[in-house]
Formats: structure tokens, C-alpha cells, sequence
């Protein structure tokens, strides 16, 4: 309903705020026991918001705040721990990050992180384990 989306247009930056420093770095997923798995998974639902909102001409991919806080920043912060290697040894499959650089590339061409190594083959399932209800039907099969 409208009513709902002007909520969400309303609280999200207040929301991002909490969760993003200037820097990029997500202190919140940080901290928690698996911090890669739970700073991408964070990104791919402010990712699936960003494109949700889009639909109502509310730019989430652009928006930064006054001390530097953004979606974008975010994304370079985390294909630079991706790159550097994390502090922690943990399981995770890289290849979940492959739609948040698909959307990362295409929001902004020729500027987006340097990708890590990654197969552009997308992971075989993705379910409630391995990511976010919209991406699913990526991995349907025509």
C-alpha cells in the first residue's frame, strides 16, 4: 500500500545510518561470529530494498549522507575485504556475491569495486540458506 511505502521511503536512511559507518564497514555484522557471511547478507537485502524503492523513484543506489554514509561505499568496502581476505577463516560460497556485483556493476559502470575472483555462473540454488527471497528466481530455470 502507499501508506506502507512512504513508511519504508521514510526510514530507511535512519535505518542505513545505524547500520553503515562513513567508511563503509558495517560495525553491526562485524561483530557477530561469521562477519562475511552476515556483512554480504546484509548487503543483498539493502540491495533488494534499493530496487524495490526504485520503482518509486526513491534512489537508494545514490543517496549518501552528510558524513559520507552510502550503499555504494558499502559495496567497495566489502569487495575490499574480499580482496584483502577477512581476519576470520569461515565458510562461505563467494559465488552469493555474484548479483550484488552484477547490480553494483551496473548502477555504476566502470566505477564499481574490483570484483574478487568470482565465476559469473550463479550458485545453483538460492533458498533461505544461501540468500534473499527475490534473487530465487535467478535461479529458475527457463
Amino acid at each position: 500500500s502507499a501508506r506502507i511505502v512512504a513508511g519504508v521511503r521514510h526510514r530507511w536512511p535512519l535505518r542505513l545510518f545505524t547500520q553503515l559507518r562513513p567508511d563503509g564497514t558495517q560495525p553491526l555484522e562485524l561483530k557477530r561470529e561469521n562477519p562475511r557471511h552476515y556483512c554480504a547478507f546484509n548487503l543483498t537485502g539493502w540491495d533488494i530494498l534499493a530496487r524495490q524503492l526504485s520503482t518509486v523513484e526513491c534512489d537508494v543506489w545514490n543517496w549518501r549522507d552528510a558524513e559520507g554514509r552510502s550503499l555504494r561505499g558499502a559495496m567497495i568496502e566489502l569487495a575490499h575485504q574480499e580482496s584483502a581476505g577477512w581476519a576470520r577463516d569461515e565458510p562461505f560460497d563467494a559465488a552469493r556475491l555474484v548479483p550484488l556485483w552484477r547490480d553494483f556493476a551496473h548502477r555504476y559502470p566502470g566505477d564499481g569495486p574490483r570484483q574478487p575472483a568470482v565465476s559469473d555462473a550463479l550458485p545453483g540454488r538460492f533458498d533461505p540458506d544461501t540468500g534473499l527471497a527475490p534473487y530465487w528466481m535467478l535461479a529458475r530455470r527457463a
